[in-house]
């Protein structure tokens, strides 16, 4: 991230929000680029867009789990869907075989 040059792309508050972040141990100096303002990310996860599901922008998700094998997690599904696809005595298919719902 280049604070002076990427301020046309990204906004007029980019100079102060990188400063934030740097602040909070989000971004730092970059070691291996020569200009000074260079930040690079240096946050907790290595790769935070794998935080984010692109299948769905629902936060809140349901876990489905296997009982009878027991209590193997299945999959997660969003709150949107949960209550459709999953409820009481819904029949659900996942990779191809099928299992009752017995609660939500």
């Amino acid at each position: 991230l280049l604070p002076a040059e990427d301020t046309a792309f990204l906004g007029a508050s980019l100079p102060a929000v990188a400063a934030t972040l740097a602040t909070s141990g989000l971004l730092s100096r970059d070691p291996h680029d020569m200009r000074t303002e260079a930040y690079r990310y240096t946050g907790p996860h290595e790769s935070p867009a794998a935080a984010i599901s692109l299948r769905a922008i629902d936060p809140d998700r349901f876990t489905i789990v296997n009982e009878a094998a027991g209590g193997e997690v299945m999959e997660e599904i969003e709150e949107s869907k949960a209550f459709y696809e999953v409820y009481d005595g819904a029949v659900y298919m996942f990779q191809g075989r099928t299992y009752l719902c017995k609660r939500l």
